[in-house]
C-alpha cells in the first residue's frame, strides 16, 4: 500500500538525551528520523482514487461484465459545486469581529483584505478546490500558507562614469557588480545587477501523501501538533535557488526517486518521467522534508517550536540538515469532510460510499451478464450430432449443420426479477441518505410533493441539504477559519508598508503591520444550501418593514446604516459580492462625503427656504400695510370726495357770484372803456386843436418876422 510504512522496518528506539544537554546535528537527525518513521502516513491513498475513477476492483471474472459503478465520483462531483459556491462566491466566508465601538470598518477591511490575498494574490479557487476535494476523497486536505521572499533582477550598463559616480552606483546593498573596467580616457564602464526584493503570501494545497503528523494527534486543528512535516522531492537546482548551502547539497547522495504522488498518474494510465540524473547534476532529485516540531535544542529544559529542513537519499533516514530556525507557528491548515471526535483524520465520501459502490458494481455486473446471456445464450447439443464449427461461429442467418433436428436446443436463461432493478434504486436512496446528494430523478420536488405535500417537500429537501451543509460548515470552521487567521498573522508580521487599498468603492491607506491584535472571527456559512433562499426571503421582509418604518416621522428604529446592512446581506445571500456596487455604504468615506454633501445641500436649501419665507412674510406684511393704507386712502378718498363736493358747491356758488360780479364789473369796464375812449377822443381833439392853433401861431409869427 503506497504511503504505509513497511511493517518489517524496525524503528530504532532513540536514546534519551539528558536534561540541560544541547542537541548536536546527529541528535537532531536521529529525533527527526524517528518522528518521520512513526508519523501517521498509513492511509491508503490509492484505493479511494481508484474508486473515484472507476478502475477495476480486482474481482473481475474473465468473460463476464467488468463494468464499475462510480458512486464515489458522482457524489463527490455533486457536492463540490455546493461547497465551492459557498466558499468562493462571496467574500464573507470568514469575517473578523470588531474589538469595540468604532472598529467595525477596520474589521471589515481586514476581512476583505485577507480574502483578496486568497483569491487575487493566489490561485485561490484552484487551491481551495484541491483542498476540498482531498478532504472529500482522501480523509483530509491540507493547505500550506507561508510568506515567500521574492526578488526581481535588473541588469544595467553604464559608460563614461567618473570614480564618484561608480561609488554612488555600487554602494547600495542590493547592487551586484558584474563588470568593471577603466578606460584610457580615465572614465569607467560598469555593468551591475540590481536586486529588488518583494514578498508575498503563498497558499499551496499539499497532497495528503506528502503530509506527516504525529500519529497520536487528537484534533483536526493542527495548531498544537507535536510534529508536522511536508515531504517532497526537489532538484538540487531548486534547493540552491531557495538559498540552501551548495556544499551541503553536493554531498547529499542521490537516491532512487520515490514520489508517492506517482499513483495519481498511474490511476489514469499515465506515466511520469523526469530527467536522467546522470545528464545534469543540477536536476538530481533529492527527498526533502520541512519539519515543524517541539524540540529543546539549547538544553534549557523548555522545548522551542522549530522548523528544521532535512534531506537525504531516503527521507525516512535523513542525512543532512539544510536549515534550522525557531518559529512561532506552523504553516499548515487541515480539514476533513466528516469529523471524527478527537482525531485529525475524519471520514471521506469514499469511506461512506465504498460499500454502496461495491454492491452496485456487483449488481450491475449481474444485470449486464444476464442481458448478455439473453442475447447470446448458451446452447445444448447432442454430442457427435452437430458440426461444432458451425455452432461456435455466430452469424446472422448462419447455418448449423446437424444430423437430426433435436440435436441443438437453446439453454434457457431465466430473466432477473424486477427486485434486482429495484435494488439499484434502493442503493441510490441509501447513497443519498449517507452523503445528502442524488441525481435528479425520483427525488424531484414534483414527485415528492404529490405524496407528501409542499411542506413535506421542504422538510425532505432540507434534510438532504443539511448533510451537505454540515460538510460545508465543517470545512469552513476547520479549514477556512484558521487559514484566514494565519494569513492575517502573516500580513501583520511581514507587510510593514502603507498600501493603497480599494475598500467600499474608494481608495484608502492601510498598514497591516499596525493592525490590532484580533482573534475573534465569525464563519458566515450556513449548514444547508437552502439557507440562502430562506435568508433572502427573510431579508426581503426586513427591507419592507424598514421601508414602512423609515417613512414615519420621528421614528428611531431604522437608520441608513441598518438599511445598508440589510441590503448588503440581501446581495450576498443572493450570490452577489455585496451591496457596495449598487449602493453607497453610509460608513464609507464616499458615503460620509455624500451624506455631508446632502446635509450641506439640505442646509443651503433650508437657508434659502428660510430666506424665501422671510421675504414672503415681509411681502405679506408689506401687503397688509398697503391694504391698511389703501383702506385709509379709501376713507380719505371718501372724505376728500365730500370735501371736493363741498368745494364744488362752494366753487359753483363762487362762480355764480363771480359771474354776477363779472357782469357788474363788465358793465363798469365797458362804461370805463367808453369813458376812456371818450376822454381819449376828446384829448385827441384838444391836441389837434392845440396843434393847429400852434401852427397858426407859428405861421403868423413867421410872416411877421419876414416882414
Amino acid at each position: 500500500m503506497i504511503g504505509m510504512p513497511d511493517s518489517e522496518i524496525e524503528v530504532e528506539e532513540p536514546s534519551i538525551i539528558g536534561p540541560n544537554a544541547e542537541l548536536d546535528e546527529r541528535d537532531v537527525l536521529a529525533i527527526i528520523s524517528n518522528e518521520l518513521q512513526l508519523a501517521d502516513q498509513g492511509i491508503d491513498f490509492v484505493t479511494p482514487l481508484d474508486y473515484y475513477i472507476g478502475n477495476p476492483n480486482g474481482r473481475e471474472v474473465e468473460g463476464r461484465s467488468t463494468v464499475t459503478s462510480t458512486d464515489v465520483a458522482d457524489a463527490v462531483e455533486w457536492i463540490m459545486p455546493q461547497i465551492m459556491k459557498a466558499l468562493t462566491q462571496t467574500n464573507e466566508v470568514v469575517i473578523f469581529d470588531p474589538l469595540g465601538p468604532g472598529d467595525e470598518m477596520q474589521a471589515e477591511l481586514e476581512s476583505k483584505y485577507v480574502y483578496d490575498v486568497i483569491m487575487k494574490e493566489n490561485p485561490g479557487f484552484i487551491t481551495i478546490h484541491e483542498f476540498v476535494k482531498d478532504a472529500l476523497l482522501q480523509n483530509y486536505g491540507v493547505i500550506k500558507v507561508y510568506f515567500e521572499d521574492e526578488a526581481t533582477y535588473e541588469v544595467q550598463e553604464f559608460t563614461g562614469l567618473v570614480e564618484e559616480q561608480v561609488i554612488v552606483a555600487t554602494q547600495a546593498e542590493n547592487v551586484e557588480v558584474l563588470e568593471y573596467e577603466a578606460q584610457e580616457d580615465g572614465t569607467f564602464e560598469l555593468k551591475i545587477r540590481i536586486k529588488t526584493p518583494h514578498g508575498r503570501i503563498v497558499l499551496e494545497a499539499i497532497p495528503p501523501e506528502q503530509f506527516r503528523f504525529n500519529s497520536d494527534h487528537n484534533s483536526v486543528c493542527l495548531e498544537h501538533a507535536r510534529f508536522l512535516a511536508h515531504v517532497t522531492n526537489k532538484t538540487a537546482s531548486d534547493l540552491i535557488k531557495e538559498g540552501f548551502d551548495k556544499e551541503v547539497i553536493e554531498r547529499i547522495g542521490s537516491g532512487t526517486r520515490n514520489n508517492l504522488s506517482d499513483y495519481r498518474f498511474a490511476a489514469q494510465d499515465e506515466t511520469t518521467t523526469f530527467p536522467d540524473q546522470s545528464q545534469d547534476w543540477a536536476l538530481r532529485m533529492l527527498e526533502v522534508a520541512e519539519c515543524f516540531m517541539q524540540l529543546d535544542i539549547n538544553g534549557d529544559g523548555i522545548a522551542e517550536y522549530v522548523k528544521i529542513t532535512v534531506a537525504g537519499a531516503d527521507i525516512g533516514t535523513p542525512t543532512d540538515i539544510l536549515s534550522s530556525e525557531e518559529i512561532s507557528y506552523n504553516p499548515f491548515v487541515g480539514t476533513t469532510a466528516i469529523l471524527m471526535p478527537h482525531k485529525f483524520r475524519g471520514l471521506s465520501i469514499y469511506d461512506r460510499l465504498k460499500q454502496i459502490q461495491d454492491q452496485k458494481t456487483a449488481l450491475l455486473r449481474s444485470i449486464l451478464d444476464n442481458v448478455y446471456l439473453q442475447n447470446n445464450g448458451r446452447t445444448v447439443v447432442v454430442e457427435g450430432m452437430v458440426n461444432m464449427d458451425d455452432l461456435l461461429v455466430s452469424r446472422p442467418g448462419g447455418v448449423v449443420r446437424a444430423k437430426r433436428s433435436d440435436a441443438v436446443s437453446p439453454l434457457a436463461t431465466p430473466q432477473l426479477s424486477p427486485e434486482a432493478y429495484n435494488m439499484m434504486n434502493y442503493f441510490d436512496q441509501v447513497r443519498a441518505g449517507r452523503v445528502g446528494v442524488s441525481p435528479e430523478g425520483e427525488a424531484t420536488p414534483q414527485k415528492i410533493g404529490a405524496r407528501v405535500g409542499s411542506e413535506g417537500v421542504e422538510r425532505l429537501l432540507n434534510a438532504k441539504e443539511e448533510l451537505v451543509g454540515l460538510i460545508v460548515r465543517v470545512i469552513a470552521e476547520t479549514g477556512m477559519k484558521p487559514l484566514c487567521n494565519k494569513i492575517r498573522d502573516l500580513c501583520t508580521m511581514h507587510l510593514d508598508a502603507i498600501q493603497d487599498y480599494q475598500f467600499r468603492g474608494t481608495w484608502v491607506k492601510t498598514n497591516p503591520a499596525q493592525w490590532p491584535n484580533r482573534r475573534r472571527m465569525t464563519v458566515r456559512v450556513g449548514t444547508g444550501t437552502g439557507d440562502h433562499q430562506a435568508q433572502v426571503a427573510a431579508l426581503s421582509t426586513v427591507l419592507s418593514f424598514q421601508e414602512k418604518i423609515i417613512s414615519q416621522p420621528g421614528q428611531a428604529m431604522v437608520t441608513p446604516q441598518t438599511v445598508y446592512a440589510a441590503l448588503d446581506d440581501f446581495a450576498r445571500f443572493s450570490q452577489l459580492n455585496g451591496a457596495n456596487k449598487y449602493f453607497l455604504d453610509p460608513n464609507s468615506p464616499m458615503g460620509q462625503q455624500n451624506a455631508q454633501a446632502i446635509q450641506q445641500s439640505q442646509a443651503l436649501q433650508a437657508q434659502q427656504d428660510q430666506q424665501q419665507g422671510m421675504a414672503l412674510l415681509q411681502a405679506q406684511v408689506d401687503t397688509a400695510q398697503a391694504q391698511v393704507k389703501m383702506a385709509q386712502a379709501q376713507q380719505d378718498n371718501v372724505a376728500l370726495k365730500g370735501q371736493v363736493e363741498n368745494l364744488k358747491l362752494q366753487l359753483s356758488d363762487l362762480k355764480t357770484r363771480m359771474e354776477a360780479i363779472n357782469k357788474d364789473e363788465d358793465r363798469k369796464l365797458r362804461k370805463y372803456e367808453i369813458d376812456e375812449r371818450t376822454a381819449i377822443e376828446l384829448t385827441k381833439i384838444e391836441v389837434e386843436a392845440q396843434s393847429e392853433e400852434n401852427a397858426n401861431f407859428i405861421a403868423n409869427k413867421t410872416s411877421v418876422s419876414g416882414v
